[in-house]
Protein backbone atom coordinates (compact mmCIF):
# COMPACT_ATOMS: atom_id res chain seq x y z
CA UNK A 1 0.00 0.00 0.00
CA UNK A 2 1.00 3.27 -1.16
CA UNK A 3 0.01 6.09 0.59
CA UNK A 4 0.63 9.87 -0.61
CA UNK A 5 0.07 13.83 0.16
CA UNK A 6 -3.61 13.73 -1.48
CA UNK A 7 -4.90 16.79 0.77
CA UNK A 8 -2.72 19.80 -0.37
CA UNK A 9 -4.01 23.08 -1.61
CA UNK A 10 -2.52 24.84 -3.86
CA UNK A 11 -1.42 27.95 -4.14
CA UNK A 12 0.42 28.70 -7.68
CA UNK A 13 2.79 26.90 -9.93
CA UNK A 14 5.33 28.41 -12.56
CA UNK A 15 6.99 26.29 -14.98
CA UNK A 16 10.62 27.44 -16.30
CA UNK A 17 13.36 25.61 -18.46
CA UNK A 18 12.86 21.91 -17.28
CA UNK A 19 11.81 22.73 -13.73
CA UNK A 20 8.26 23.61 -12.31
CA UNK A 21 7.83 25.22 -9.04
CA UNK A 22 4.45 25.00 -6.98
CA UNK A 23 3.72 25.90 -4.22
CA UNK A 24 0.98 24.29 -1.47
CA UNK A 25 -1.04 25.01 1.85
CA UNK A 26 -0.87 22.15 3.93
CA UNK A 27 -3.23 21.09 6.71
CA UNK A 28 -1.25 20.21 9.97
CA UNK A 29 -2.63 19.38 13.23
CA UNK A 30 -1.12 19.35 16.76
CA UNK A 31 1.03 16.61 18.01
CA UNK A 32 1.73 17.44 21.79
CA UNK A 33 0.13 19.65 24.37
CA UNK A 34 3.33 21.97 23.25
CA UNK A 35 2.65 22.42 19.77
CA UNK A 36 -1.30 22.55 20.41
CA UNK A 37 -0.55 25.82 22.59
CA UNK A 38 0.69 27.49 19.72
CA UNK A 39 -1.36 25.75 16.80
CA UNK A 40 -4.73 26.99 18.37
CA UNK A 41 -3.90 30.73 17.77
CA UNK A 42 -2.63 30.05 14.18
CA UNK A 43 -5.39 27.79 13.36
CA UNK A 44 -7.91 30.17 14.60
CA UNK A 45 -6.51 32.88 11.76
CA UNK A 46 -6.23 30.67 9.35
CA UNK A 47 -2.56 30.40 8.89
CA UNK A 48 -1.33 27.13 7.63
CA UNK A 49 2.23 25.83 6.80
CA UNK A 50 3.29 26.17 2.90
CA UNK A 51 5.47 23.86 1.03
CA UNK A 52 7.27 23.84 -2.20
CA UNK A 53 7.38 20.90 -4.66
CA UNK A 54 9.95 20.90 -7.25
CA UNK A 55 9.55 18.78 -10.38
CA UNK A 56 12.55 18.09 -12.02
CA UNK A 57 12.48 17.92 -16.09
CA UNK A 58 16.06 17.43 -16.81
CA UNK A 59 16.54 20.59 -15.03
CA UNK A 60 17.79 21.90 -12.38
CA UNK A 61 17.20 23.96 -8.95
CA UNK A 62 19.06 26.05 -6.19
CA UNK A 63 17.48 25.75 -2.64
CA UNK A 64 18.23 27.49 0.37
CA UNK A 65 20.11 25.00 3.15
CA UNK A 66 17.86 23.55 5.72
CA UNK A 67 14.61 23.37 3.35
CA UNK A 68 15.11 19.92 1.75
CA UNK A 69 12.33 17.06 3.31
CA UNK A 70 12.48 14.39 0.24
CA UNK A 71 12.92 13.52 -3.20
CA UNK A 72 11.88 10.89 -5.17
CA UNK A 73 13.44 9.52 -8.63
CA UNK A 74 17.03 10.36 -10.13
CA UNK A 75 17.51 13.43 -8.27
CA UNK A 76 21.31 14.68 -7.68
CA UNK A 77 22.13 16.96 -4.59
CA UNK A 78 25.59 19.00 -4.92
CA UNK A 79 26.41 21.44 -2.46
CA UNK A 80 27.53 25.35 -3.55
CA UNK A 81 29.74 27.70 -1.47
CA UNK A 82 28.87 31.32 -0.94
CA UNK A 83 31.81 31.99 -3.84
CA UNK A 84 30.95 29.13 -6.39
CA UNK A 85 28.10 29.64 -9.28
CA UNK A 86 25.72 27.71 -10.42
CA UNK A 87 26.64 25.57 -13.09
CA UNK A 88 24.41 27.58 -15.54
CA UNK A 89 25.96 30.30 -14.31
CA UNK A 90 29.76 29.48 -16.09
CA UNK A 91 32.54 29.01 -13.67
CA UNK A 92 34.45 31.88 -11.67
CA UNK A 93 33.40 33.22 -8.18
CA UNK A 94 30.50 35.71 -7.37
CA UNK A 95 30.35 39.34 -7.54
CA UNK A 96 31.55 41.25 -4.66
CA UNK A 97 30.41 45.16 -4.70
CA UNK A 98 33.41 47.20 -5.36
CA UNK A 99 36.35 44.64 -6.30
CA UNK A 100 37.73 42.15 -3.64
CA UNK A 101 37.03 41.55 -0.96
CA UNK A 102 40.87 42.73 0.69
CA UNK A 103 40.51 45.97 -1.26
CA UNK A 104 37.17 46.48 0.12
CA UNK A 105 38.16 45.15 3.61
CA UNK A 106 41.84 46.55 4.06
CA UNK A 107 44.85 45.94 2.36
CA UNK A 108 46.72 42.87 1.50
CA UNK A 109 50.21 43.04 2.40
CA UNK A 110 51.75 43.67 5.82
CA UNK A 111 49.19 45.12 7.26
CA UNK A 112 51.13 45.10 10.69
CA UNK A 113 49.73 46.59 14.17
CA UNK A 114 45.86 47.29 14.94
CA UNK A 115 45.10 48.35 11.67
CA UNK A 116 46.05 45.20 10.10
CA UNK A 117 44.86 43.12 13.18
CA UNK A 118 41.01 44.86 13.06
CA UNK A 119 41.84 44.39 8.74
CA UNK A 120 41.95 40.14 9.77
CA UNK A 121 38.97 40.49 11.58
CA UNK A 122 37.00 42.23 9.28
CA UNK A 123 37.97 39.69 6.45
CA UNK A 124 37.33 36.95 8.34
CA UNK A 125 33.78 37.83 9.66
CA UNK A 126 33.00 38.49 5.71
CA UNK A 127 33.87 36.00 4.58
CA UNK A 128 32.35 34.19 6.92
CA UNK A 129 29.29 36.02 6.57
CA UNK A 130 29.91 35.53 2.76
CA UNK A 131 29.58 31.49 3.29
CA UNK A 132 26.11 31.63 5.58
CA UNK A 133 24.32 34.21 3.61
CA UNK A 134 24.71 32.41 0.26
CA UNK A 135 25.29 28.92 0.72
CA UNK A 136 22.60 26.88 -1.41
CA UNK A 137 22.60 23.04 -2.54
CA UNK A 138 21.62 22.11 -6.40
CA UNK A 139 19.21 19.61 -7.32
CA UNK A 140 19.38 17.82 -11.15
CA UNK A 141 18.13 15.05 -12.65
CA UNK A 142 14.13 13.87 -13.27
CA UNK A 143 12.21 13.46 -10.28
CA UNK A 144 10.73 15.62 -7.55
CA UNK A 145 11.74 17.32 -4.39
CA UNK A 146 9.32 18.54 -1.25
CA UNK A 147 10.53 21.18 1.05
CA UNK A 148 9.70 21.09 4.65
CA UNK A 149 7.19 22.77 5.97
CA UNK A 150 7.61 26.81 6.81
CA UNK A 151 4.72 29.12 7.99
CA UNK A 152 6.10 32.06 6.03
CA UNK A 153 4.63 32.87 2.73
CA UNK A 154 6.41 31.15 -0.05
CA UNK A 155 6.73 33.94 -3.47
CA UNK A 156 6.98 32.81 -6.87
CA UNK A 157 8.37 35.56 -9.19
CA UNK A 158 10.11 35.58 -12.67
CA UNK A 159 13.23 37.64 -13.38
CA UNK A 160 12.55 38.23 -17.53
CA UNK A 161 15.61 40.91 -17.27
CA UNK A 162 18.97 38.90 -17.48
CA UNK A 163 20.56 42.57 -17.15
CA UNK A 164 19.01 43.59 -13.73
CA UNK A 165 20.10 41.90 -10.81
CA UNK A 166 18.31 41.77 -7.48
CA UNK A 167 19.42 42.20 -4.34
CA UNK A 168 17.67 40.31 -2.15
CA UNK A 169 16.50 40.59 2.04
CA UNK A 170 19.13 38.40 3.68
CA UNK A 171 17.30 35.19 4.87
CA UNK A 172 14.45 35.93 1.91
CA UNK A 173 15.57 33.41 -0.77
CA UNK A 174 14.71 30.39 -1.19
CA UNK A 175 15.00 28.83 -4.35
CA UNK A 176 15.47 29.51 -8.24
CA UNK A 177 16.20 27.31 -11.57
CA UNK A 178 19.35 26.43 -12.05
CA UNK A 179 20.23 28.64 -15.10
CA UNK A 180 20.01 31.34 -12.30
CA UNK A 181 22.37 32.15 -9.58
CA UNK A 182 22.53 33.26 -6.23
CA UNK A 183 25.94 35.24 -5.70
CA UNK A 184 27.08 37.38 -2.29
CA UNK A 185 27.11 41.29 -2.13
CA UNK A 186 28.86 42.97 -0.08
CA UNK A 187 26.74 45.75 1.20
CA UNK A 188 29.07 47.48 3.12
CA UNK A 189 28.06 50.93 2.07
CA UNK A 190 25.12 50.77 3.88
CA UNK A 191 23.24 47.43 5.16
CA UNK A 192 26.14 47.32 7.59
CA UNK A 193 24.83 50.08 9.36
CA UNK A 194 21.30 49.56 8.83
CA UNK A 195 20.42 45.86 10.47
CA UNK A 196 20.55 43.78 7.91
CA UNK A 197 24.31 42.35 8.01
CA UNK A 198 26.90 42.52 6.44
CA UNK A 199 26.00 40.50 2.82
CA UNK A 200 23.04 40.29 0.88
CA UNK A 201 22.38 37.61 -2.07
CA UNK A 202 22.11 38.94 -5.27
CA UNK A 203 20.29 37.02 -7.86
CA UNK A 204 21.40 37.08 -11.50
CA UNK A 205 20.55 35.83 -14.81
CA UNK A 206 16.49 34.93 -15.90
CA UNK A 207 13.84 32.75 -15.04
CA UNK A 208 11.76 31.57 -11.58
CA UNK A 209 12.46 32.06 -8.20
CA UNK A 210 10.77 31.24 -4.83
CA UNK A 211 10.95 33.74 -1.96
CA UNK A 212 10.11 33.43 1.81
CA UNK A 213 8.36 36.30 2.45
CA UNK A 214 6.79 37.56 6.05
CA UNK A 215 3.35 38.50 4.15
CA UNK A 216 1.38 36.90 1.04
CA UNK A 217 2.09 38.15 -1.99
CA UNK A 218 -1.32 40.25 -2.13
CA UNK A 219 0.66 42.27 0.52
CA UNK A 220 3.47 43.01 -1.12
CA UNK A 221 3.97 45.98 -3.37
CA UNK A 222 6.00 46.38 -6.28
CA UNK A 223 7.23 49.37 -7.43
CA UNK A 224 8.78 50.27 -10.57
CA UNK A 225 11.08 53.58 -10.59
CA UNK A 226 12.01 55.59 -13.80
CA UNK A 227 14.89 57.62 -12.82
CA UNK A 228 13.29 58.64 -9.83
CA UNK A 229 13.81 58.38 -5.89
CA UNK A 230 12.04 56.26 -2.84
CA UNK A 231 12.86 56.69 0.61
CA UNK A 232 11.63 53.54 3.12
CA UNK A 233 11.29 54.60 6.84
CA UNK A 234 11.73 50.66 8.36
CA UNK A 235 13.21 47.38 7.68
CA UNK A 236 10.41 46.89 4.75
CA UNK A 237 12.38 46.08 1.45
CA UNK A 238 12.07 42.48 0.13
CA UNK A 239 14.43 42.86 -3.14
CA UNK A 240 15.27 45.31 -5.23
CA UNK A 241 17.23 45.87 -8.24
CA UNK A 242 21.15 46.26 -8.33
CA UNK A 243 20.93 48.86 -10.95
CA UNK A 244 19.24 51.20 -8.11
CA UNK A 245 21.87 53.31 -5.95
CA UNK A 246 21.25 52.08 -2.21
CA UNK A 247 22.04 54.21 0.53
CA UNK A 248 20.83 54.22 4.40
CA UNK A 249 20.66 57.87 6.03
CA UNK A 250 18.94 59.74 8.82
CA UNK A 251 15.51 61.12 7.83
CA UNK A 252 16.09 63.83 10.46
CA UNK A 253 12.70 65.70 11.53
CA UNK A 254 13.89 65.59 15.03
CA UNK A 255 13.58 63.56 18.31
CA UNK A 256 10.04 62.52 17.07
CA UNK A 257 11.30 60.73 14.14
CA UNK A 258 14.40 59.18 15.40
CA UNK A 259 12.06 57.35 18.10
CA UNK A 260 9.05 56.47 15.42
CA UNK A 261 11.74 54.49 13.17
CA UNK A 262 14.10 53.39 15.84
CA UNK A 263 17.74 54.45 14.61
CA UNK A 264 15.90 57.49 12.60
CA UNK A 265 17.50 56.05 9.71
CA UNK A 266 15.45 55.26 6.24
CA UNK A 267 16.39 53.79 2.73
CA UNK A 268 16.83 55.20 -0.61
CA UNK A 269 16.77 54.15 -4.00
CA UNK A 270 17.29 56.06 -6.49
CA UNK A 271 17.47 55.41 -10.45
CA UNK A 272 15.51 52.69 -12.48
CA UNK A 273 14.76 49.56 -11.24
CA UNK A 274 12.33 47.71 -9.51
CA UNK A 275 11.17 47.46 -5.46
CA UNK A 276 9.32 44.90 -3.62
CA UNK A 277 8.35 46.09 -0.58
CA UNK A 278 6.13 44.43 2.88
CA UNK A 279 4.75 47.37 4.29
CA UNK A 280 2.13 45.53 6.34
CA UNK A 281 5.29 43.07 7.45
CA UNK A 282 5.61 44.53 10.99
CA UNK A 283 1.72 46.23 11.68
CA UNK A 284 0.65 43.26 13.62
CA UNK A 285 3.54 42.57 15.52
CA UNK A 286 3.99 45.81 16.87
CA UNK A 287 0.14 45.71 18.03
CA UNK A 288 0.82 42.81 20.44
CA UNK A 289 2.33 43.32 23.68
CA UNK A 290 3.46 39.80 25.22
CA UNK A 291 4.01 36.63 22.82
CA UNK A 292 1.29 34.08 21.75
CA UNK A 293 0.35 32.15 25.06
CA UNK A 294 2.01 34.28 27.53
CA UNK A 295 -0.02 34.85 30.18
CA UNK A 296 2.46 36.46 32.97
CA UNK A 297 0.91 39.58 32.22
CA UNK A 298 -2.54 40.28 31.32
CA UNK A 299 -6.00 41.47 32.46
CA UNK A 300 -6.14 40.35 35.55
CA UNK A 301 -4.23 43.15 37.52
Amino acid sequence: MEKRRENLKQLDTAAGRGVTFTTYQSPVQPHDLYEARHFYAADRMGMRPNVLEIKLDGGGALLQPGAFQFSRGNVRMKSLSGMQNSPGMGGGQGNMQGGGLGGLLGGGGGGGGLGGILGGVARMAAGRAMGESSARNIFQGNGVVWTEPTYKHLIIGEKDNPNDNYIIDDGAFYACEASMDMSPRLMLDARAFGGNGLVSPELKGSGFFVLESPVPFEEIEIHTLQNDEMRVDGDLILLFSSSLQFSIERFDRGWFSTYRSGEGMIYSLTGSGVVWLTPTAQAARKQVAVPVGDSSSGANH
